[in-house]
């Protein structure tokens, strides 16, 4: 036998493939835990909706995992930008009311930014993160007008004839019944007491 080594020719050779098996699986689990790092940073957003409602429009952007975002208004007041941490493709809405005009998704450096065009600056900002699913919500609220409120007239009532109600015709009573007929025989009469 030819022994350059006499720590390898010590161990059994089952052990030497034990040893280079565990290296293998350390190498690889690894490699695994950095491409999965790189991957849980990684959110994507799924749905982004919005909804008219009494004197405000919601705007809705529903995330994977929870994200940052924050915003920010332009100098004219008439506009306001969303950076989010999450991915998202492009998109286009237009708002069903005002005060938003409409609102553009685009891919961002290191997530989504999303452009909201309001129909005129001094529209309040009221914000909200839900969770079960992570939400972002912007409630976009009408202002109070300036302007003295229009008077509408109440709608003209309408009258309609209402048939006569029906008279039910009196059932027929059964006949009262006729009064006792007085005893043929008084029995106090018969009490010897008496």
């Amino acid at each position: 036998m030819n022994r350059k080594n006499g720590f390898a020719s010590a161990m059994p050779r089952w052990v030497n493939f034990a040893l280079l098996g565990l290296s293998q699986t350390l190498v690889l689990l690894f490699v695994l835990a950095v491409a999965g790092l790189g991957s849980a940073g990684a959110n994507d957003i799924v749905d982004v909706r919005m909804g008219a409602h009494d004197g405000y429009v919601r705007l809705v952007f529903q995330t994977e995992e929870p994200s940052a975002y924050r915003f920010e208004r332009a100098s004219g007041g008439e506009e306001v930008f969303v950076s989010i941490q999450a991915r998202s493709g492009p998109l286009a809405m237009q708002s069903p009311a005002p005060p938003v005009d409409s609102v553009t998704v685009a891919p961002g450096g290191s997530g989504t930014l999303a452009r909201v065009e309001l129909v005129r600056s001094g529209v309040e900002m009221k914000e909200m993160v839900l969770t079960a699913p992570p939400r972002i919500v912007l409630d976009f609220i009408v202002p109070d007008s300036t302007e003295a409120p229009v008077e509408v007239a109440p709608a003209p009532r309408v009258e309609t004839a209402q048939p006569a109600p029906a008279v039910a015709e009196p059932k027929p009573q059964p006949p009262a019944p006729a009064p006792a007929k007085e005893p043929a025989v008084d029995i106090w009469a018969l009490d010897p007491k008496r």
